[in-house]
């Protein structure tokens, strides 16, 4: 893959969630692999106010599903039914393996869902697939929804 820079936006209420998510994001751009801009946020509102006003369109968004303010859900259902953010690749991000999440992230529009893992170290290379998808191609489906360590 070419070396490139690309904006990413991670929200998450937990400190050590948002620590581990920017821990694999600084080994990944210190790997060369690619150069990884990250915006970090505590809450929904905070994630779509900022699109909103930078119109975003060239980043990619990752969400936890239990965050205040609006949850994960809420914000993807928002930015999927906004003209100018809908294209915006959005990836949920979440300690849940139930079925249930998975349907309604896959239904609300989110572009892939991610099954926290452990470790800062099985993350980075989680995310390194992450990289490697084409948002603008065919929508993931099934297991290829779904990124776990």
């Amino acid at each position: 893959m070419e070396y490139g820079s690309m904006e990413w936006i991670y929200a998450d209420d937990d400190i050590s969630a948002l620590k581990m998510f920017s821990d694999a994001v600084n080994g990944i751009s210190q790997s060369r692999i690619a150069k990884i801009n990250l915006t970090t946020f505590r809450t929904g509102e905070e994630v779509i106010a900022t699109l909103k006003s930078k119109k975003a369109k060239d980043c990619m968004v990752f969400l936890d599903i239990d965050i205040p303010a609006k949850n994960g859900f809420q914000v993807l259902r928002e930015l999927k039914a906004n003209k100018d953010l809908k294209d915006v690749p959005v990836i949920m991000h979440s300690t849940s393996k139930g079925r249930v999440s998975i349907d309604i992230s896959s239904e609300l529009g989110a572009d892939l869902y991610i099954i926290k893992p452990d470790s800062a170290a099985e993350l980075q290379e989680l995310l390194k697939k992450v990289i490697t998808f084409d948002f603008k191609g065919a929508k993931l489906v099934g297991d290829d929804f779904v990124l776990n360590s």
